[in-house]
């Protein structure tokens, strides 16, 4: 077994599913997590959200898709958090726009939730253009 990076890593919540690739996990207080290597499409406006809240067939290719279905994975879940830091124990470069970034894993089965999104077609790897 490889040492894992620096970081961070605790367990906790998910308390809620913002969209595609952000999540809400409590620890002892509540984190916004940004799910580290996954790109999910951002939710449409909410006058289209609106439109399709009560709908069962969603369209795929959606942000509102992409939230969906990590919320079926995930919401209320107990997880596993890491974020990655830096040797001198900056995490600096592990936020963005007031979330962490980071890896988390389903405690029930070892589900990593970045690469369940990818799998399922709802996000990708990197940032498309």
């Amino acid at each position: 077994m490889t040492m894992p990076e620096l970081g961070w890593t605790t367990e906790g919540r998910v308390a809620g599913v913002h969209d595609g690739d952000t999540i809400t996990v409590e620890v002892t207080r509540q984190f916004r997590v940004r799910l580290r290597d996954c790109w999910a499409p951002e939710l449409e406006p909410i006058e289209q959200r609106r439109q399709w809240a009560w709908r069962n067939d969603v369209p795929e290719g959606t942000g509102m898709a992409s939230q969906r279905h990590l919320e079926t994975l995930a919401d209320g879940m107990q997880v596993r958090l890491h974020v990655v830091g830096s040797p001198d124990g900056d995490f600096r470069d592990s936020t963005s726009m007031g979330r962490v970034i980071g890896d988390v894993w389903l405690r029930k089965d070892g589900t990593n939730l970045a690469e369940a999104q990818v799998a399922a077609g709802h996000a990708t790897r990197s940032k498309q253009k």
